[in-house]
């Protein structure tokens, strides 16, 4: 039988009873093989929650079926409110639910469990676990306003309205004149109380008012208009002016219009706040201020490295960034190819240095990684060299490879901002430009940490004349270095200094090749001349190294 939900309380109380038939001995030493591989993660049979069966289900099954299952179990509250002689019958959308239906859950679930999952649910076959529980019903009270609205609008007519007035620094509020209205908030409070209280029905009348009064809330929302700076639009690609801020004092507002007489004035004083940032502030900045920027040295380098640059400064020149868009060298570049102009210039490829296309153009990526660092923008992909480069200071270098290595970053202004980069006078320029609101900018410093010697290793070259020496193999001094961003403000005051990086540049040997042709080796007493071989042995060589080499680049 469903139960009348005026007369169900919000709150009920949940109890359970449990009934138990515990297995035998002899059961369980039967199904003792049966038990260990026995699982059951459900809700064990015969089990219920306020008579609904949820043997068999999982937590979230036995959740939505008791939450399925309440609504239909109770008929909704309803209301009836008297005015003037009609009656209205006022039934808000309700929800039934169980208090504590997860704790119930809970409960159903961990009732009868011992561990053991087979004599627990043989046990469970052969009794019934009843929980008993009530629902606790929620009225949706803004349902309920919208409908007690209803009635009040239809009900209500409006006399002339009271009225208000802006001007630039003051807010002009007129009282109108009388009307006959409902008052709808105190009506909604009593058709509420009445639904907490179990009461059925509420008597109301037409009041006579005085006059329809203005609603200082809404007002406020509509006057109220908070301040925004002028700000780049990135969806249209233009400025967008700014807002001026306006409020005025609603508790003093509704103090003053409370104590107004019909058709009276009041003047409230409007505060109003100017933004920091106007349109003319930024009008006009658009790619107009130097972010950030890098001059790397070309000296030493090859016609084909400085072309290979070139190419790449005019693949990037002119690179345009949105707020929150990401620069990607390998992207914007794109891969180098003999097609494309690029030439054969000297890479680091597992320690010793040979021709490859595109060689030498990491310079640019240095560059860039520089430029960016000084403009403080946020790094996302970096790249070190594994041997020290001279271009840019230490820390500061980035090295890039197709498919394999990339540098990116981002651009965190609220701006947009363009990529200059070009090669002349020996040098390959990057300017990052946009527009700095703060003037802030930041510089680079590093702090050597370690620093790693090398060796001199002398090799032999048969096919060399005999006084023949030449360095094959430069060296390199390892370091580890870690560099720090220093953030300046517009006036150069140091505002604060952040970790960037740690770079560790590998040291690397000195080779000198001399020539040994004509020389007869030396063989170390007790062993078999070069060619030979004893007792019908096969001369054993060494496999070919079949790992891939590691690449290391350095442009």
């Amino acid at each position: 039988m469903k139960t009348n939900k005026a007369k169900t309380a919000l709150s009920l109380a949940m109890s359970a009873i449990m009934i138990l038939t515990p297995l035998t001995a002899c059961d369980k030493l039967s199904n003792a093989s049966q038990s260990e591989s026995f699982s059951y993660p459900y809700i064990l049979p015969n089990t219920y929650i306020a008579n609904i069966d949820v043997g068999g289900l999982s937590k979230d099954e036995a959740l939505n079926k008791l939450s399925n299952t309440v609504s239909s179990m109770y008929d909704p509250l309803s209301v009836t409110v008297s005015i003037n002689g009609s009656n209205y019958v006022l039934e808000p959308a309700q929800n039934f639910s169980f208090t504590d239906v997860e704790a119930l859950v809970d409960q159903a679930y961990n009732n009868g469990r011992t561990g053991d999952d087979k004599a627990d649910y043989d046990a469970a076959l052969e009794t019934e676990f009843r929980i008993n529980a009530n629902p606790q019903v929620t009225v949706d009270f803004d349902d309920l306003k919208r409908k007690v609205d209803d009635i009040v609008s239809s009900l209500s007519y409006e006399g002339a309205d009271s009225v208000y007035e802006l001007t630039d620094d003051t807010l002009l509020i007129t009282r109108g004149e009388p009307s006959a209205v409902i008052d709808g908030d105190a009506l909604f409070d009593a058709v509420k109380s009445a639904f907490e209280q179990s009461i059925t029905t509420v008597a109301w009348a037409i009041e006579e008012t005085e006059v329809e009064e203005l609603n200082i809330d809404r007002l406020w929302y509509a006057v109220d208009t908070p301040v925004t700076d002028a700000h780049y639009d990135i969806e249209t690609e233009s400025l967008v002016e700014s807002t001026v801020g306006v409020t005025f004092d609603l508790e003093a507002a509704k103090t003053g219009y409370e104590s107004l007489d019909y058709g009276g004035s009041l003047e409230i004083p409007l505060t109003i706040t100017e933004p920091e940032l106007k349109y003319e502030d930024i009008e006009g900045r658009l790619y107009a201020e130097l972010l950030g920027s890098c001059d790397s040295t070309l000296e030493g380098s090859t016609p084909n490295r400085k072309r290979n640059l070139e190419l790449v400064s005019e693949a990037i020149n002119g690179t345009v960034l949105q707020p929150g868009d990401v620069f990607s060298f390998n992207d914007t570049v794109g891969e180098r190819t003999a097609a494309k102009g690029y030439k054969e210039a000297g890479v680091y490829i597992g320690g010793q240095t040979q021709d490859q296309l595109g060689g030498g153009i990491c310079q640019g990526a240095s560059s860039i990684y520089l430029a960016a660092l000084r403009a403080n923008l946020e790094i996302v992909e970096r790249t070190q060299h594994d041997y020290l480069v001279t271009y840019v200071p230490m820390g500061c270098d980035a090295t890039i490879y197709w498919q394999v290595f990339d540098f990116k970053f981002k651009n965190c202004t609220e701006f947009p901002m363009r990529i200059d980069m070009w090669v002349a006078d020996n040098f390959v320029h990057v300017e990052l430009w946009g527009t700095n609101i703060s003037g802030e900018y930041a510089e680079m410093t590093y702090e050597v940490l370690a620093s790693y010697g090398y060796d001199e290793v002398i090799e032999e070259d048969p096919e060399k004349e005999v006084g023949y020496e030449e360095i094959t193999t430069y060296p390199y001094v390892g370091y580890t270095v870690d560099t720090y961003r220093n953030v300046y403000d517009k006036d150069g005051n140091l505002l604060y200094t952040n970790y960037e990086a740690r770079t560790n540049y590998k040291s690397r040997n000195q080779v000198t090749t001399i020539g040994t042709k004509g020389l007869e080796p030396e063989v170390p007493e007790g062993e078999a001349p070069a060619g030979s071989t004893e007792t019908g042995d096969v001369p054993v060589t060494a496999p070919e190294e079949t790992e891939q080499p590691e690449i290391i680049l350095q442009f």
